[in-house]
């Protein structure tokens, strides 16, 4: 994905698509501290955090951490967290900063 290019990430449940709810800025809290467990090394729980800002960032009440781990691929796990950054990163970067 280019810097200037939307990509909203999407999950397959049971053949069903689901693309993720309308970000809010908590969502950006939950990404920061998973960032501050991988700088700090802290491996227990980096997979758990992946899944969790997984579901932070779709906010939606049907994909929870349960059916992440139950329903999704472990090797899309990452791969769909680093789309989930990526597209966080876009949408935050998306208007003009203004003082």
């Amino acid at each position: 994905m280019k810097d200037d290019e939307k990509t909203t990430p999407a999950i397959t449940i049971d053949g069903k698509k689901i693309e993720p709810a309308a970000p809010k800025g908590r969502v950006w809290f939950t990404i920061t501290e998973y960032e501050r467990n991988v700088i700090n090394d802290e491996k227990i729980g980096l997979f758990q955090s992946m899944v969790h800002v997984i579901c932070v960032a779709f906010g939606r009440d049907d994909i929870t951490e349960d059916i992440i781990l139950d329903k999704v691929d472990l090797a899309d796990i990452q791969p769909l967290y680093n789309s989930c950054v990526k597209w966080l990163n876009w949408i935050l970067n998306s208007k003009p900063f203004s003082t």
